[in-house]
C-alpha cells in the first residue's frame, strides 16, 4: 500500500517485485506512466490509481500485468480522445474497470464513463491542448523564467537550468541584492559577492544610514554666533539670528552688520557721538544707530 504519499512518479523499485498482486498507488499526485513502470509485474491482479492526476495512458503500459482483473482509475481527468480509445477498448475486455472512471475531457466527452462509452466516440480532432501535452512534457509549458533552460527530470518533473544571477526552482529568485533599488534619496548601491551576500549604499552629500534615508544634521559641526539659531538643510545649513543681528555667512565666516553695530561679530555699537552736532553746550548721548541731546538749562 503506497497510497497518499505525494508521489509523481511510479516508484522505481516497484517493477523488481515482481510477486505482488497487489499494488495501491492512489491519493497520489502521479501525471504520466511509463511503459516500463509495471515491468515484469505478471503476478499483478489488482493496481489502484485512484485519485491522481493522469490524464493519458500510453498504449502496451499493461502489457506486463498479465493477471490483471481490476484496475481502480477514477478520479483522474482523464482526457478520452484518440490516445486513450486503445484503453477503452482494454477495460471492457474482461470488465477490468468497474465503471467508476469518468473522462475529464475534450468537453464533447466530459462525464462520459471510460467502461461504457463506445470506442469509436474517442477522437481526435486537432492538436492536444498545451496542458495536456505537458502532462508528458512539462518543459512545453516553459516553467523557467528569467532566461532558464528547462530539463525533464524523471524524479523532479522537471528542473530548471538558471542564468547567472537568479536561483530557485523556477528561476524566480534574484540574487542581485540591488535589483529592488534599496538605496533611496538617489544612493548608489553596490552588490556584494555571493548568495544572498547583502549590499552596500553610496550617499549623496546630506545623507547617511544603511539605506541613506537619514538626513545628516549639518548642525553638529557648525554653530551660528550671538545666539543665532542653526537650521539643517540638506547638505547645508542656516542661521537664525536674534532680532537685533542680521546677516549671513560665506566662503569666510563674516558677519554683515546692522546699521549701528560693528565688530567681527556685530556685537559692538558704534559711537554715534563723534560726529555729533550738539550745540550750546549740549551732552551727546549715544543710541542705536544715533544719538540724542541733552541740552543745557535756557535751551
Amino acid at each position: 500500500y503506497l497510497d497518499g504519499n505525494q508521489f509523481t512518479l511510479v516508484p522505481a523499485q516497484l517493477s523488481t517485485f515482481k510477486y505482488l498482486q497487489l499494488v495501491d498507488l492512489s491519493n497520489n499526485k502521479i501525471s504520466s506512466l511509463s511503459n516500463s513502470s509495471f515491468t515484469n509485474m505478471s503476478q499483478l491482479t489488482t493496481l489502484s490509481l485512484h485519485g491522481n492526476d493522469i490524464s493519458t495512458l500510453q498504449e502496451g503500459i499493461f502489457a506486463d500485468v498479465t493477471s490483471l482483473s481490476h484496475l481502480a482509475i477514477g478520479a483522474n481527468p482523464l482526457y478520452c480522445d484518440c490516445r486513450l480509445r486503445w484503453l477503452s477498448g482494454w477495460v471492457k475486455t474482461g470488465y477490468k474497470e468497474p465503471g467508476i472512471a469518468r473522462c475529464a475531457g475534450p468537453p464533447d466527452m466530459e462525464g462520459k464513463l471510460l467502461l461504457t462509452t463506445p470506442a469509436k466516440k474517442f477522437e481526435c480532432q486537432g492538436p492536444p491542448t498545451l496542458a495536456v501535452q505537458a502532462k508528458c512534457d512539462p518543459c512545453l509549458s516553459s516553467p523557467c523564467q528569467n532566461q532558464g533552460t528547462c530539463h525533464n527530470d524523471p524524479l523532479e518533473v522537471y528542473r530548471c537550468a538558471c542564468p547567472s544571477g537568479y536561483k530557485g526552482r523556477d528561476c524566480e529568485v534574484s540574487l542581485d541584492s540591488c535589483s529592488s533599488s534599496p538605496c533611496g534619496n538617489g544612493g548608489t548601491c553596490r552588490s556584494h559577492e555571493g548568495e544572498d551576500a547583502g549590499f552596500t549604499c553610496s550617499c549623496p552629500t546630506g545623507f547617511e544610514g544603511p539605506t541613506c534615508g537619514v538626513d545628516t544634521d549639518d548642525c553638529v559641526e557648525h554653530s551660528c554666533a550671538n545666539g543665532g539659531t542653526c537650521v539643517d538643510g540638506v547638505g547645508n545649513y542656516t542661521c537664525q539670528c536674534p532680532l537685533q543681528y542680521s546677516g549671513k555667512c560665506g566662503g569666510v565666516q563674516r558677519c554683515e552688520c546692522a546699521p549701528g553695530y560693528a565688530g567681527d561679530n556685530c556685537s559692538e555699537n558704534q559711537d554715534d557721538c563723534r560726529d555729533h552736532r550738539c550745540q550750546n553746550g549740549a551732552q551727546c548721548v549715544d543710541e542705536a544707530n544715533g544719538y540724542s541731546c541733552l541740552c543745557t538749562q535756557g535751551y
